[in-house]
């Protein structure tokens, strides 16, 4: 097995108190479609999971779940409807790639 370093930036503060205040923000902000007023909710919560996930300011799972605990406490979509994205087979799919692949890296069956 070969040992690879992970760098990352020490100072990522800013990002993790920069995306929650990207989503107040827009959510203070008046929709520019009269009847779209969940839209300005939608951009906060896009921006600050972009915001996480792109700086990685917390571990990618945490960002990954924004959108399934505020999508549906803001009302722009039911939990039904959010969490069979997250159930999706596909993504089993790819879980159990990396899994396998994962196993296969750690008992060493690969060798460079």
């Amino acid at each position: 097995m070969h040992n690879e370093q992970i760098t990352t930036s020490p100072n990522k503060g800013w990002a993790v108190i920069a995306g929650p205040l990207f989503f107040v923000l827009f959510c203070l902000l008046p929709s520019p479609i009269p009847k779209s007023p969940l839209m300005m909710v939608m951009i906060g919560i896009t921006g600050w999971v972009a915001l996480w996930w792109l700086t990685e300011a917390v571990h990618i799972a945490v960002s990954s779940f924004i959108p399934f605990i505020l999508l549906p406490s803001s009302g722009i979509v039911d939990i039904k409807e959010v969490s069979a994205q997250y159930m999706d087979p596909i993504l089993f799919l790819f879980i159990g790639g990396f899994l396998l692949a994962f196993a296969i890296e750690k008992w060493g069956c690969i060798e460079d």
